[in-house]
C-alpha cells in the first residue's frame, strides 16, 4: 500500500506501527541542517528499537551521535538502531554537505537550480588547463551538484580536475573519498578521507567517515579517535562568532 505525506509534519507518525527496516536515501539532503535533525526525528519514531534505517551516501554523518550502529557490509549505507549510550544529536551550524562546499571561503548555496545532465557533463571541459580560482570555485559548486544527482563519475571527474590545479583543496578530496565509498573502494576512501583531514584537520565529514571506516573494519581506537576528532570540532563550530 502506498501513501503520501509530509514527513516534517507531526501526524506523519501518528497510525504507524514501527517498522523494522526503512529506506529514506537522497531526501534529506535537500534540507538544512535543522530540518534534516526533524526528520530523522520522525523516522526514530517509526522504527522499531533494533530497526535499521538506511540513508543516502553522503547523508549518513546525519546519523553521528543518533544511537546507531553502521552495519558491516560494504555499500549498503545502512545503520542499526541501539547503539546503548549515544548522547543526544546537536547540528552543526557551519557545513552541510552534500551541499556545494565552502571553498577557498565562498559560501556554499543551493539557490541555483541543478544542471541538466547535458550541461552538467561538459562544464568540466570547458574550463581549461589555465583555470582560474573562480573557476575552481565553480567547479566544486558543480561537482557537489552531480553528487547530489548521482553522476559521481562525472563528480569525481570535477573533483580530479580541482586537485590537479589546487591539490590542496580538502573538500575535492572529501567529496572524491564519498564517490570513492558509494563504488565499494573502501581503502582508496579512507586515503582520500585522510588527505581532506590532513589538510584541514577539522573537517567534520571527512572525519565522520573515518571514523565508520574504522568501525567496519574492526579499528575500534581508530573509530573513537576519530569520533572524538569530530565531536571536538562539531563544538567549536557550535560556539559564538563561528
Amino acid at each position: 500500500m502506498f501513501q503520501r505525506g509530509n514527513i516534517l509534519d507531526s501526524e506523519f507518525t501518528g497510525d504507524h506501527s514501527p517498522y523494522h527496516v526503512i529506506f529514506c536515501r537522497n531526501l534529506l539532503i535537500y534540507f538544512d541542517r535543522a530540518t534534516q535533525h526533524r526528520a530523522i526525528d520522525q523516522l526514530e519514531k517509526l522504527l522499531t528499537d533494533s530497526g535499521l534505517l538506511f540513508l543516502g551516501h553522503s547523508e549518513t554523518s546525519l546519523l553521528q551521535k543518533r544511537g546507531f550502529s553502521p552495519l558491516p557490509f560494504e555499500r549498503c549505507f545502512g545503520f542499526r538502531r541501539g547503539n546503548a549510550g549515544a548522547p543526544s544529536p546537536a547540528p552543526v551550524a557551519r557545513r552541510e554537505l552534500p551541499r556545494p562546499a565552502r571553498v577557498n571561503g565562498a559560501v556554499r548555496a543551493r539557490e541555483a537550480m541543478p544542471a541538466r545532465f547535458s550541461a552538467a557533463a561538459a562544464r568540466p571541459a570547458q574550463l581549461g588547463a589555465a583555470a582560474s580560482a573562480p573557476d575552481m570555485e565553480q567547479l566544486m559548486l558543480h561537482a557537489f551538484q552531480l553528487a547530489d544527482q548521482g553522476h559521481m563519475d562525472e563528480a569525481a571527474a570535477c573533483c580530479e580536475s580541482v586537485i590537479r590545479e589546487q591539490p590542496c583543496q580538502p573538500d575535492a578530496h572529501y567529496l572524491l573519498g564519498v564517490i570513492r565509498e558509494a563504488a565499494g573502494n573502501t581503502r582508496d576512501a579512507e586515503r582520500m578521507f585522510r588527505k581532506a583531514v590532513y589538510l584541514q584537520p577539522g573537517h567534520y565529514e571527512a572525519l565522520v567517515h573515518l571514523s565508520v571506516i574504522c568501525e567496519r573494519t574492526g579499528d575500534a581506537a581508530g573509530a573513537r579517535r576519530f569520533r572524538e576528532r569530530a565531536t571536538r570540532t562539531q563544538s567549536r563550530q557550535r560556539q559564538p562568532g563561528r
